[in-house]
């Protein structure tokens, strides 16, 4: 019997042995894979330094690989990539041959890391980036793309951003729980889609955003929860929502500026929850037919 016993507890402490033995080999692989992480994202911050265009690119293209491999630091490469985005960018070409090649490399870049960040965010993406935060907060765009993106969760912040010439899309995009701003951003000269988005949790805000000529399409929107603000300043712009469906988001106009600028919901599909508007101007506003003013 004692004999028996003893066996049974040495199978137990040999189990135990080899379970922690098994737990320290495995914190010593997460350690000097950790290790190896944090060296290739130092590598490729160091690649997105470089003067050639060639060695930037491929230091986009090593974090997005970067962070599809590592969950744990995944929030930091798309911080860096975020970052990026934020550096001084001038988006008029120079007039000078050698100047205009740099910057025409340059505008490449910053295109394939919106590209490369909106694949992502898509349905079925893996590795998924969905509820992330993403702070583009200053950022200069001239074109772009966030098609068919999902932002569920986390912080979006294109707070003060720039939207100049080009045409930047959203089309499809699906705002579903994170809170985005784009407070203070402004609008000109360029074409901004949201054609086909879709609004059903969180807020996106535009307060204070300046639409400075061009277009911002709503068309296709749907409204179905969730938050709007558009206490903007309207400024030879023309905001279109031709086909939305406004069934349930909290939409408000009230406080909205208006300079030549103007809002058009004659054309909308569905107005069975109608933004608040705050007794803007028929003149600013263009109102559904039968709609009280």
């Amino acid at each position: 019997m004692a004999l028996t016993v003893v066996g049974g507890v040495g199978g137990v402490i040999a189990l135990v042995v080899a379970y922690r033995k098994q737990w320290l080999n495995e914190r010593a692989e997460l350690r000097e894979q950790t290790r190896l992480n944090v060296e290739r994202l130092a590598k490729a911050a160091e690649q997105l330094g470089a003067d050639a265009p060639a060695v930037r690119l491929a230091g986009v293209y090593a974090l997005a690989s970067l962070a599809d491999d590592w969950p744990r630091g995944r929030q930091n490469c798309i911080d860096v990539l975020c970052a990026y985005l934020r550096l001084y960018y001038i988006p008029d070409p120079p007039d000078a041959l050698p100047e205009r090649r740099a910057w025409h490399g340059e505008r490449q870049l910053r295109h394939s890391i919106t590209r490369i960040i909106s694949a992502r965010l898509r349905e079925g993406a893996g590795p998924s980036w969905q509820g992330h935060d993403f702070d583009f907060t200053g950022a200069v765009f001239d074109g772009g793309e966030f098609e068919d993106a999902r932002f569920t969760a986390g912080r979006v912040s294109f707070r003060n951003a720039q939207f100049r010439s080009g045409v930047v899309s959203f089309r499809g995009t699906v705002f579903a729980g994170a809170v985005v701003s784009f407070q203070d951003a402004r609008f000109a000269d360029c074409m901004v889609s949201f054609e086909g988005a879709h609004v059903t949790a969180g807020a996106v805000n535009f307060d204070d955003a300046e639409f400075e000529s061009g277009e911002v399409s709503f068309t296709d929107a749907r409204f179905t929860g969730g938050a709007l603000s558009f206490n903007a300043i309207f400024c030879g712009c023309l905001v279109a929502f031709t086909g939305a469906a406004f069934r349930g988001s909290d939409i408000t106009f009230a406080g909205a500026r208006f300079r030549d600028g103007q809002v058009d919901l004659r054309d909308v599909a569905d107005y069975r929850t109608p933004p608040l508007l705050d007794g803007q101007r028929t003149q600013d506003v263009f109102l559904p037919p039968g709609s009280p003013a």
